[in-house]
């Protein structure tokens, strides 16, 4: 009971968040709840954003096709002599690369050898050969199949470091943004802490943060790209709500 009244207390936290009249009494808190509330929203987005790209991710192998399509002809030729094998871990061995010698996959992901590929997508071992995924336009079917594998083995990693990337582009921004209204209140309006100001940056960060996360799936283009940083893109139409909800929220604290 107490697990749930406290995730219920952490939702209409975020609630507030919204609203700049509730972020003024957010701002009084500690610095520490703020960055514990930046972290769990963004959190809170990626799941909800996995959530709504299941759909997307079960046609992941047609739209492959269909793009594989697009080409009159698509062949690959690769020759390589290894002198031992390429693994890539993560506990436990997850890709084998290995020219040399034919492997039986057991616990592995995906084993790659010079005539075969092994995966296993369920719990049923997939066998294919790779003279089969030379000609792509003739064996789209194959290498779609292989391609989308890899993508969703390779998403946990992806999720992660886009979590970090994400959780860093909303820090920067408050940090920026809560410096610089500092420093204005300062010597034009009156005097006001900084952790207030950082408080109220951060918590304003809510909205520009689902928007930009849950339109992942869909597309951000109408959210105007202005430019990147580090592979982190920086869109008008947030940037811009962001302000309106952090101005708003420092004006109610000035008048206080």
């Amino acid at each position: 009971m107490k697990k749930i009244k406290k995730l219920f207390g952490i939702l209409k936290k975020i609630f507030y968040s919204i609203n700049p009249k509730d972020i003024k009494n957010l701002s009084e808190g500690k610095i520490k709840k703020s960055f514990q509330h930046l972290f769990f929203v963004i959190f809170l987005c990626f799941i909800v954003m996995s959530i709504v790209s299941i759909p997307k991710l079960s046609m992941l192998s047609d739209n492959i096709q269909g793009q594989i399509s697009n080409f009159d002809n698509l062949t690959i030729d690769i020759e390589a002599d290894m002198n031992s094998p390429v693994i890539f871990t993560n506990q436990s061995q997850q890709i084998i690369i290995d020219t040399t010698k034919e492997w039986n996959l057991t616990k592995e992901k995906l084993i790659i050898t010079k005539d075969f590929i092994q995966y296993r997508p369920f719990k049923e071992v997939k066998k294919i050969s790779t003279t089969d995924l030379k000609n792509l336009k003739e064996n789209k079917e194959t290498f779609s199949k292989v391609l989308t594998f890899l993508i969703v083995l390779a998403l946990p990693s992806i999720i992660i470091i886009s979590y970090i990337m994400f959780t860093l582009k909303y820090i920067l921004i408050s940090l920026i943004t809560s410096l610089l209204a500092y420093i204005i209140t300062r010597m034009y309006v009156k005097k006001i802490k900084l952790k207030r100001v950082l408080n109220i940056a951060i918590y304003s960060t809510s909205l520009m943060i689902f928007i930009e996360i849950i339109s992942i799936p869909f597309g951000t283009k109408y959210l105007i790209n202005l430019f990147q940083i580090m592979g982190m893109n920086f869109y008008l139409i947030t940037l811009l709500i962001y302000f309106i909800v952090f101005i708003f929220s420092l004006l109610f604290e000035i008048k206080e």
